[in-house]
């Protein structure tokens, strides 16, 4: 994917392309979304969320279990 799809997707625009997910990377996906996510105001987040697991595929069951996965296997 070309760094400005890339930039589109992140920021919702209308006209992005959808996120495609490699396989056996869903987890650090979650935990991308979840480290961005801790950068949007409080009244967005939740949203932007939604749309990010919306525009790759991610079920929210999916996203609430994995999404911290990767600071477990740091510690």
């Amino acid at each position: 994917m070309a760094a400005i799809d890339f930039f589109h997707a992140l920021n919702l625009h209308q006209a992005s392309k959808s996120l495609e997910v490699c396989k056996n990377e869903k987890v650090r996906v979650c935990y991308l979304i979840h480290q961005l996510s801790e950068k949007i105001d409080k009244g967005m987040r939740c949203e932007w969320i939604g749309a990010m697991l919306r525009n790759t595929g991610i079920e929210q069951d999916y996203y609430r279990s994995k999404y911290r996965e990767p600071i477990s296997d740091q510690e």
